[in-house]
């Protein structure tokens, strides 16, 4: 638990330290596993994420002297600000927020961004990436190699940027904690107890909307992963996956819901929409919906027109054939489906489980059968698999 909590925040604190992101995630591995042998003998310290620093700073420095560079050496010994060790003591500095938009910088390609913050913070391994960007695992470690590289050799600053270049860097750290957020939910359904990397971006979400409290989008992802949060204990039970339509309502937590909500109002009043404050709008009607018992298929729908106009994907266009199959007719959602390129779904789980449904609304059974096939073979999550095994079941009963 030491080790998963710590882990960002003493690999940003090393990276900023040395400027050196490589060097860094080694130097944590490194302590972990000393940690590893140390602790079961000595006890646990009393302040564990000091012990764990001060062994990977060691590695660093050890790691230095080999290389026998005089001009990595000498940076490397100047002396820490003794203010900011002391406070591993009692107040663990936050460096994860400001490694984030390190990791945004301009020099660096903008198609690497999130990618890098999720590796380099987040502790997504480089092959996990691979899958989610859907390149070759060996491309996506050279692609983070050379970002890496290109902050240490470039020396690109290790400072929160000036509040006219926060802007720029916004949208792509927005867009990492929404994706890390994902990642840690998607882990915390398969393995029980693994719900820190979710609670990591939720915290990383709070510093990036106090640090951005002007900026709209910051507050909109807030919002939106509050919502998500306030459903937390109802999207599985006994191991099955449960849709939001389906989930008992008594156990979404309305302290969560109240501050989404006023978060979402605060953003709107910024007058500047983006697509985190529409899906923290949807995610709010289909809340509503439930609790109110009001139908807002249409209000919803017209939320994905904006959406698919701001922020067009795969994942957005499959989302708006099912609320136009709502707010319409279920071969109005289909006829979007067939429009996508059949080459980009072929691997996609979402569309196929949302073809299945559609097609289960127009009783096209055996179209129906092979989609939910389609869609329980791409499937990795357990609980999912056992939903859409369930729902294969019904339909052919």
């Amino acid at each position: 638990m030491v080790f998963r909590s710590s882990a960002g925040l003493i690999a940003a604190r090393l990276g900023s330290r040395f400027r050196d992101l490589d060097l860094a995630q080694d130097a944590l591995s490194a302590a972990f596993s000393a940690a590893l042998k140390a602790w079961p003998v000595s006890g646990i310290p009393r302040v564990p994420e000091a012990w764990l620093y001060q062994v990977a700073r060691r590695y660093v420095l050890d790691t230095f002297r080999r290389r026998a560079t005089a001009d990595d050496y000498r940076r490397a010994l100047i002396p820490e600000d003794a203010v900011a060790e002391a406070s591993f003591e009692t107040d663990f500095p936050d460096e994860r927020l400001k490694l984030l938009f390190v990791c945004a910088h301009p020099s660096i390609a903008a198609d690497l961004h999130v990618p890098l913050m999720l590796n380099t913070v987040m502790r997504v391994e480089a092959h996990r990436l691979a899958g989610a960007f859907v390149v070759p695992a060996s491309t996506m470690s050279q692609r983070l190699t050379r970002a890496k590289a290109k902050i240490r050799d470039a020396r690109i600053p290790f400072i929160i940027p000036e509040a006219r270049d926060l802007a720029p860097r916004l949208h792509s750290v927005l867009g990492a904690i929404y994706a890390g957020y994902g990642i840690g939910w998607d882990e915390a359904r398969q393995r029980a107890g693994t719900e820190d990397l979710s609670r990591e971006c939720l915290d990383l979400a709070r510093l990036t909307a106090e640090l951005s409290s002007r900026a709209p989008e910051a507050l909109g992802l807030l919002a939106l992963l509050l919502f998500s949060e306030a459903r937390r204990d109802s999207r599985c039970r006994e191991g099955v996956y449960v849709p939001l339509a389906q989930q008992d309502t008594s156990t979404w937590r309305r302290e969560d819901m109240v501050e989404g909500a006023r978060l979402l109002n605060a953003a709107f009043a910024g007058r500047h929409i983006g697509p985190f404050q529409i899906m923290a709008a949807i995610q709010n009607a289909h809340i509503d919906a439930r609790l109110t018992g009001t139908d807002f298929s249409s209000a919803i729908l017209q939320l994905y027109v904006s959406l698919r106009h701001l922020a067009p994907s795969l994942g957005v266009e499959t989302a708006y054939a099912i609320a136009l199959a709502n707010a319409a007719t279920p071969e109005q959602g289909l006829e979007v489906l067939d429009t996508l390129d059949l080459e980009r779904v072929r691997n996609y789980q979402p569309y196929w489980a949302a073809r299945a449904e559609l097609l289960r609304r127009l009783a096209r059974s055996e179209e129906t059968a092979y989609a939910l096939e389609r869609a329980i073979g791409l499937t990795t999550d357990p609980a999912v698999r056992a939903y859409l095994m369930h729902k294969s079941l019904a339909s052919t009963l």
